[in-house]
């Protein structure tokens, strides 16, 4: 039964693949045909493939039909047929139909599409780069970044201007260093930070009208500043209403205005210095249309020029005024002083002795070596000797308790020896002196030989 079964599948077979084989001579026979003609031979093909796979897979079910009622029957009565696990249906694999989009590309064709199409990629990165600007950092530029690190470093070479901006976005700071030529001390012109902490106060003066002081004054001190006002000149008249008296504006003062102000900013600063400049250039700078013209104050336009300098002097004055001085005291007299006894003179004239005695010995030491004054030296040497005697006798008498008549001795001794010293001191230099102009005159007028 099996083999009467075979028999028409492997004819179908053959029939099928007669007409394969027909198909394939008639298309070498015909040549190449069109696009359309191969895409509509291509599906025929695949319809008749699956027409024939389907009908294998329904012969394969039959036969295995047939073979389970054959061992059914061959089984003895009484026994129960073991189970026979489910076959395994397995889907036929899908046949590749061809990507029409999909063409075969020669290797040359291929390598210049490919560099192509990275072109186009790196024209791209370019444009997108133009767009938002890539800002440059430690490692695209290393080296660059190594030396903006040294610099930052040194103090000598890092402006103070710029510390709380490195202290805030170092990267900044270094973009800013590459595009100003990679100096320092031009990022500071460029950009200057700086924080100020302000104290400011307001007073001034406003024009109000008459009805409007009487708002706020009664009318007897309204008046009264008003004629106050008027004497001073601190008046005008309404622009609208020129020659109005009723539409006269009074200058009256404003409550003063006090605050704080915490400001941070940033600002470009230039500065220059000019030594002995041109006086057509130092014009041209600071006159009204020069860049450092001096700003001109405001016109008050009051009644006279007099009202307008009593305005602007009203507003002037001291934030905090001076305490007033306290009164001066009454001096007592003066106490007199007695007269020193003979022991206090001579314990205060021992200290200039002692002085006189070292600074004559200084002197003579100096002069020794000047021509001219070997006399003088001698007699420096002996009034030092005289005076540390002077002074060794006046120690005695102090510490002793010496008769008045000897210390009036001392004292008459000492005071000729401080008036010898000083004409002594007087002559050193000059001898000196002398001494030099001698040896100047001997050397430019005496000819060696």
């Amino acid at each position: 039964m099996t083999a009467c079964d075979d028999s028409p599948s492997h004819s179908e077979e053959a029939e099928q693949s007669e007409s394969d084989g027909e198909a394939e001579e008639k298309a070498e026979a015909e040549g190449e045909p069109d696009v359309e003609d191969a895409a509509d031979a291509e599906s025929e093909a695949e319809a008749a493939h699956e027409s024939s796979e389907e009908g294998e897979s329904e012969e394969e079910r039959s036969e295995d039909d047939e073979d389970e009622e054959a061992e059914a029957k061959e089984q003895q009565p009484g026994q129960t047929a073991p189970k026979r696990p489910p076959a395994l249906k397995l889907k036929p694999l899908p046949s590749y139909k061809g990507d029409k989009e999909t063409q075969i590309v020669p290797a040359d064709e291929q390598s210049s599409s490919s560099k192509g199409e990275k072109g186009r990629e790196i024209a791209a990165a370019a444009e997108l780069s133009a767009i938002v600007p890539v800002r440059a950092n430690s490692v695209s530029h290393k080296r660059e970044w190594d030396v903006f690190a040294r610099q930052v470093q040194d103090r000598r070479k890092f402006p103070a201007s710029l510390a709380g901006h490195l202290s805030k976005d170092k990267l900044d700071l270094f973009n800013l260093w590459l595009q100003n030529n990679k100096s320092l001390e031009e990022v500071a012109l460029h950009m200057e930070r700086h924080v100020e902490v302000k104290n400011a106060a307001r007073s001034g003066r406003a024009g109000k009208k008459a009805r409007d002081i009487l708002k706020d004054y009664p009318k007897a001190k309204a008046e009264r500043l008003m004629n106050l006002l008027r004497s001073k000149g601190m008046w005008c008249y309404d622009e609208d209403f020129p020659e109005d008296e009723e539409e006269v504006y009074y200058y009256v003062g404003e409550a003063r205005r006090f605050w704080r102000e915490d400001s941070t900013g940033e600002k470009m600063s230039l500065k220059a210095t000019i030594q002995q400049p041109d006086r057509t250039l130092l014009e041209a700078v600071t006159s009204s249309a020069g860049p450092l013209a001096a700003g001109a104050l405001p016109s008050l336009c009051t009644a006279t020029a007099e009202g307008e300098k009593n305005a602007l002097e009203s507003t002037f004055g001291a934030t905090a005024k001076p305490k007033p001085a306290k009164r001066a005291r009454k001096e007592a007299p003066a106490e007199e002083i007695a007269p020193a006894t003979l022991k206090e003179q001579v314990e205060g004239t021992m200290n200039d002795v002692l002085n006189q005695s070292t600074e004559s010995r200084k002197l003579s030491l100096s002069l020794r070596g000047v021509q001219y004054g070997g006399q003088l030296v001698e007699e420096l040497l002996t009034f030092s000797k005289n005076t540390e005697k002077l002074y060794g006798a006046m120690q005695t008498a102090c510490r002793c308790g010496d008769t008045d008549h000897t210390m009036q001795k001392l004292l008459r001794e000492s005071k000729q020896k401080a008036e010898w010293f000083e004409k002594a001191q007087a002559q050193g230099p000059t001898t000196r002196a002398s001494a030099n102009a001698a040896c100047h005159f001997f050397f430019q007028h005496v000819k060696w030989f």
